[in-house]
């Protein structure tokens, strides 16, 4: 029967036939036999967006996702209204390291269509890994658990979103559903124990902790969670020896420090004064680095206030470009965005406003630069 849809499909409209053909070459995972046929075709039906859509899919599925970023992006040129292209640009574009362009696609996706789940689980995934766990990312992620109960990574990232918000109750309920849907996520579990850890039970957290170790030895997260809950129970020796362990791997500066913190504490309370001496004096310069940091990004901003005042774009915009390499902060971008522009720079200028929309809550303000930043360029453009 199927062959012989097929020969009808051939018959009736060839070019038909081999979308069918390279569309299940696609989903065979056979990308690279797919997309030179999706490319002929788009080539001789450029009003079709079906044709660069379902070539940009095999390619993210191929994880080439830099290709389909191209491949959606001229869908949605032919057809802005296509949602699940829109959702999957988004996605596209934050896996291939732009999630401030990620995350204004998918603002526009939510917006286009409130039922559609992917849209809201993406945004807030992305919302959440750019430090954003206010209502916006909360609300995005709860809405994509009531589109779809099912949806295993929507309750991992509202549970991700809890535990940074030190709501441990709600995140452990939510990795908890997330691993009754995929028990074998690694990182759903981290999220539980953690989420145990932070209620303060120490003991059962632990034992997820270990399991976790059991599977990832190398595991920092694990390693010193581990670490932290047995030093709450007591067992110093045990502990230490999990956060010597956590401290070869981390990498986070805030890891670090909780590393060291533990380390110092271990090595007082087992008798070795020494190396919690060194702990210390290695935890306060961690420390006296990040209070550096801090101090000079805002002696950078009260510079830059003074530069604008003054009117001097250039200095301005140098200050804020040393500034923001501290510290990403939505008012500063904003603020570069607008220096760019009495520059007449518009490519950095919208750069920073996309920025500026990815390090905070939407705003309308500036949302409004943006659209008039664009339409200066397409002015400039004819």
């Amino acid at each position: 029967m199927i062959w012989f849809i097929l020969m009808m499909l051939w018959q009736a409209d060839p070019d038909q036939a081999r979308f069918e053909q390279a569309r299940q070459l696609a989903a065979e995972g056979r990308c690279m036999e797919a997309a030179p046929v999706f490319r002929q075709l788009a080539a001789a039906h450029p009003h079709s967006a079906e044709i660069p859509f379902a070539q940009g899919q095999c390619e993210f599925n191929a994880k080439d996702y830099l290709a389909a970023v191209d491949s959606f992006d001229r869908a949605l040129q032919i057809d802005p209204q296509m949602v699940e292209a829109r959702a999957l640009y988004g996605a596209a574009l934050g896996l291939s390291g732009k999630p401030a362009e990620a995350i204004v696609q998918l603002r526009k996706a939510v917006r286009s269509d409130k039922d559609f789940a992917a849209s809201f689980r993406l945004l807030g995934m992305f919302e959440v890994e750019n430090g954003q766990t206010g209502p916006e990312a909360r609300s995005a992620l709860e809405r994509a658990v009531t589109l779809e109960a099912a949806d295993a990574r929507a309750h991992y990232w509202l549970g991700q979103l809890h535990l940074l918000n030190q709501d441990y109750d709600a995140a452990a309920k939510e990795f908890a559903a997330s691993l009754a849907l995929q028990p074998q996520s690694v990182q759903a579990m981290v999220g539980h124990a953690r989420a145990l850890a932070g209620a303060g039970q120490a003991e059962p957290a632990l034992g997820e902790f270990r399991d976790v170790l059991k599977r990832e030895p190398a595991s920092p997260e694990a390693s010193l969670g581990a670490a932290t809950c047995l030093y709450n129970l007591r067992r110093f020796p045990e502990a230490l020896a999990a956060a010597r362990e956590a401290a070869e791997h981390v990498a986070d500066l805030r890891d670090r420090r909780a590393a060291l913190w533990l380390l110092s504490r271990l090595y007082r309370a087992t008798g070795e004064p020494d190396k919690a001496q060194l702990n210390e004096r290695q935890l306060a310069e961690l420390e006296q680095t990040m209070n550096d940091d801090l101090a000079r990004f805002r002696a950078l901003q009260e510079e830059a206030m003074r530069y604008r005042s003054s009117g001097d774009f250039t200095k301005l915009a140098a200050t804020l470009e040393a500034a923001l390499r501290i510290e990403q902060r939505q008012d500063s971008l904003v603020m570069l965005g607008d220096a760019y522009r009495a520059l007449n720079r518009p490519q950095d200028a919208e750069q920073c406003y996309v920025r500026a929309l990815a390090a905070g809550p939407e705003q309308e303000q500036i949302v409004r630069r943006l659209e008039e930043v664009r339409a200066d360029q397409r002015k400039s453009a004819k």
